[in-house]
């Protein structure tokens, strides 16, 4: 599943909306589906997007289980693991307005907030400024 195309984000770093520009997607996998069903508390962050890439990874090198079900747990288990998340797929991070407490989704919008910062931060050493990166 993808998002982006035009949608929007709340920047989380920067307690902003960002635009995505009609190139842009977030990614993510839904191991099972069945026509017509449902498809609840569905989470598309870079992280999943991150799980996604090496899905694909673990898929052409024919690594990480039998299936794609199990590569994508796999996948997810390792971005899980890299950035210390609970679960990728189906927890909703929280935005820092949000966090009274620390727990799994404190930890999540935080994990976020880093990556927005550090991608903040190499744009502008790389001389991007918003209009030139896409960022609003």
């Amino acid at each position: 599943m993808e998002a982006g195309f035009g949608g929007t984000y709340p920047e989380e770093a920067a307690s902003a909306t960002v635009t995505l520009d009609v190139s842009d997607r977030l990614r993510t996998v839904v191991p099972s589906y069945a026509d017509g069903d449902g498809v609840a508390n569905l989470v598309v962050t870079p992280l999943t997007s991150f799980a996604v890439t090496y899905l694909e990874y673990l898929q052409g090198s024919g690594q990480g289980g039998a299936t794609v079900a199990a590569r994508w747990a796999t996948a997810r288990g390792a971005m899980e693991a890299s950035f210390g998340v609970a679960n990728v797929y189906d927890l909703t991070p929280l935005a820092p307005a949000e966090m009274t407490t620390f727990n799994a989704a404190a930890r999540a919008g935080l994990v976020l907030v880093g990556l927005s910062e550090t991608a903040r931060q190499a744009s502008t050493l790389g001389g991007a400024t918003a209009a030139r990166s896409g960022r609003r």
